[in-house]
């Protein structure tokens, strides 16, 4: 295993929590509706999680160019897994339309057509890994250099900002892009990459500021809480964030509350210690973010029928808290095994064995012998690559 940075693990496992909280919580609000406790909780969550998850996305972005290799690449750590959710969980669409009485194949048909578009619907939860390979790909052919840390906090701003609009507007630009909203989430991955651009621009202050003194993030804490509240207070936006549907409310909410509740969230994960929970969590994050598919698609609104029995507070963080643990715990057996025989499928395709050998080595690198044999010793994008790759003569 890769030597891992706990702090950022940290912040992963708090964001994972939240993601499993957040759509078990989504369950509850539509049977308790706008004015309830789980409306708030819901619109706090989302109004902040998904940007959260693209700026620590950035935080170790390295400098790429394009090449079969790089492509190749993030098609294997992003694309893979979707592709591999969505097998994993045709036979659980096929059990559950029959138990709903609704067609068993043409369904799966149907959603299994959706990936073309890059709709996952099958396993909608892996819609973030084909942002992320879009956002990532854009990355690289833009050209940006990650090296100019203050003026791409300002071009990340203003594709946030690019973003909105084209999204906010994608009637009137799909008549001359001809490009359905979110085909492959190419628009979403504008804002996106905003988030990922800040969040690589930012990782080396955070790091200088961890190693000088941490508690100014119990600073950092405090204020991003206090704007928060302002925030809520001042900016107010009745309409939920939902990032994978291209709903973002007004812009300066949004833009705002992503900022604030992504600092509150790196505040907490700077100054928890590293443990061994958080780092089981951070490093799983992937493979936890596709079996939430199976409570946000199967189990959650079963549960919350079964549970809302009370709308106080207290009750209904209770019930979030304990179901969100209760899912993470089924997890564990599923995450071990997928670790132990499937690492390659899951976002790990550098793994070897015990099944497999690494992916690379049945497809890119075989090819790219044969047609791109100087790109094999680009030490810079084949670092995940060295055992297989022949030395230089």
């Amino acid at each position: 295993m890769k030597n891992r940075i706990e702090w950022i693990d940290t912040i992963k496992a708090i964001g994972i929590f939240l993601v499993f909280y957040g759509h078990y919580v989504e369950s509850l609000y539509y049977l308790e509706g706008d004015s309830g406790v789980t409306y708030v909780q819901y619109k706090f969550i989302y109004s902040f999680h998904i940007p959260l998850f693209f700026i620590v996305s950035g935080f170790t972005a390295k400098q790429q160019r394009v090449s079969l290799i790089f492509i190749r690449k993030i098609f294997f750590q992003r694309l893979i897994p979707v592709f591999s959710f969505a097998i994993l969980f045709v036979p659980l669409w096929l059990i559950y339309n029959r138990f709903k009485g609704e067609g068993m194949i043409r369904t799966v048909v149907e959603k299994g057509f959706a990936y073309l578009g890059g709709q996952p619907q099958l396993n909608f939860m892996t819609w973030f890994l084909i942002c992320l390979f879009t956002t990532e790909f854009i990355a690289t052919c833009s050209g940006i250099d990650l090296r100019k840390k203050t003026r791409n906090v300002v071009i990340g701003s203003g594709l946030i900002l690019a973003g909105y609009l084209i999204t906010d507007n994608i009637v009137s630009i799909a008549i001359y892009t001809r490009l359905a909203l979110n085909f492959w989430f190419l628009h979403e991955s504008i804002i996106a990459l905003g988030f990922y651009l800040i969040g690589n621009s930012t990782y080396t202050l955070l790091t200088s500021l961890s190693a000088y003194n941490k508690n100014i993030f119990y600073v950092a804490l405090s204020v991003s809480l206090a704007f928060i509240w302002l925030s809520a207070t001042y900016l107010y936006e009745p309409d939920i964030v939902i990032m994978s549907l291209s709903k973002h409310g007004t812009f300066v909410s949004f833009f705002t509350n992503a900022l604030l509740g992504s600092a509150f969230i790196i505040s907490i994960g700077l100054l928890i210690p590293p443990n061994k929970v958080t780092n089981y969590l951070g490093a799983n994050t992937l493979i936890l973010l596709g079996l939430n598919g199976a409570f946000f698609h199967f189990i959650n609104s079963y549960i919350a029928k079964w549970s809302l029995t009370e709308h106080s507070w207290w009750y209904i963080t209770f019930n979030c808290t304990l179901t969100t643990i209760i899912s993470l715990l089924i997890c564990v057996p599923f995450v071990t095994i997928i670790n132990r025989y499937f690492p390659q499928f899951f976002g790990k395709p550098d793994a070897d064995g015990p099944l497999l050998k690494p992916l690379h080595t049945y497809a890119v690198f075989r090819f790219l012998q044969a047609k791109e044999p100087d790109l094999l010793h680009d030490t810079q994008l084949t670092s995940g690559f060295k055992d297989v790759v022949p030395n230089k003569p």
